[in-house]
């Protein structure tokens, strides 16, 4: 997943702009419960404080989880831009029509994205959150 988000990353990016993609070193491969998402944030939070006591650092985080773990308190550590994929979606799809859907591939994430809605201000513009079956396989 990790190697797909880089080439994604480099092939929207201005030319020069170095894509830097660092996967968790502790925890879960994917956060699909709150249990997984407590451990992510913790790990989140220390990279980024991590990066912030070296000199140079980034110039910007993405948070490349779709339910967008320790967003906001990732933004409450620096004062560089953090964005979530999951934030950036939901305004995106606001872009394109009136109301938007959120397709999930396990049940129990409803919630966790119903949540995430709101969070992002998007609750009047969402139509459902659904489960569909997914063809697409992680490694």
């Amino acid at each position: 997943m990790t190697e797909m988000i880089r080439s994604s990353a480099e092939q929207a990016a201005a030319f020069g702009t170095e894509i830097v993609c660092e996967g968790l070193r502790r925890g879960p491969e994917y956060a699909d419960c709150a249990y997984d998402g407590v451990i992510v944030s913790h790990e989140l939070v220390q990279m980024v404080q991590a990066d912030m006591r070296m000199a140079a650092g980034y110039d910007a985080y993405v948070v490349a989880s779709f339910a967008d773990p320790a967003l906001d308190a990732l933004r409450e550590l620096t004062d560089k831009p953090v964005v979530g994929i999951a934030e950036s979606a939901l305004h995106f799809a606001s872009f394109l029509g009136y109301k938007f859907a959120v397709t999930n591939t396990l049940p129990r994430l409803e919630r966790t994205f119903e949540d995430e809605v709101r969070r992002a201000g998007a609750s009047d513009r969402l139509a459902a959150v659904s489960f569909r079956v997914s063809r697409f396989q992680f490694p």
